[in-house]
């Protein structure tokens, strides 16, 4: 299986060439489990929400989000198949966030929490976005709910949490007028699963393929 495997990624990386790249194995079964189902899109999604208990300041907010989404290339990446069930990623330029804020404050909390639920059990359009989709529920006496969808193509629990981190730092200082300024990205998950890839296919691949074997 290993060896039949590791052919099949030398295949499907030499045939992928820029703006695509290949995905991470972790990203291929999650890809492929979501094509289990009809339409080219994917369920299995992060949820988080947030009750915030002081009305928040929506252009700042939104700014925020803007920036987070330009900052992490994740965030802007689309999933797409080229044919013969090679499944790649392309980063675009720009894919700003879905974000939308409903005036719901005179709603009941059946109708909040249903409208909720319906927003989740929308799937992601893997092909071609939004990646990240955010909602501002208004409560009684100024109170809000934030809810944020995101693909688990696109992140995990820890990453979620950097991403939640690093949302709230942006929204403080746009809310202050302030500038924001945060180290770089020093490489992408792409660049990762491409070298990972490249390296399964290559000797250090097989020194691993033969230490599997030998267990």
């Amino acid at each position: 299986f290993i060896h039949t495997l590791a052919a099949y990624l030398r295949r499907a990386d030499s045939s992928i060439s820029l703006p695509f790249a290949p995905l991470s194995f972790a990203q291929k079964r999650l890809w492929y489990f979501a094509h289990l189902t009809p339409e080219d899109t994917v369920t299995h999604t992060l949820k988080f929400e947030a009750r915030l208990l002081t009305p928040p300041n929506i252009p700042a907010l939104k700014y925020a989000l803007d920036t987070l989404v330009q900052r992490h290339p994740m965030l802007r990446t689309t999933y797409r198949d080229l044919g013969g069930g090679t499944p790649v990623q392309q980063t675009r330029k720009e894919l700003p966030p879905a974000f939308e804020v409903f005036d719901s404050a005179e709603w009941s909390r059946d109708e909040i929490g249903q409208k909720m639920q319906a927003l989740s059990g929308q799937p992601t359009n893997l092909r071609k976005g939004p990646i990240l989709r955010c909602y501002l529920f208004a409560l009684p006496r100024g109170r809000y709910i934030f809810k944020l969808l995101l693909p688990y193509l696109a992140a995990d629990i820890q990453s979620l949490e950097l991403l939640m981190d690093e949302l709230s730092e942006l929204y403080i200082a746009a809310k202050n007028n302030e500038t924001m300024t945060m180290p770089p990205i020093e490489s992408t998950y792409a660049e990762y699963g491409r070298w990972k890839l490249n390296m399964l296919a290559g000797k250090e691949g097989k020194r691993h393929r033969a230490y599997i074997d030998k267990v």
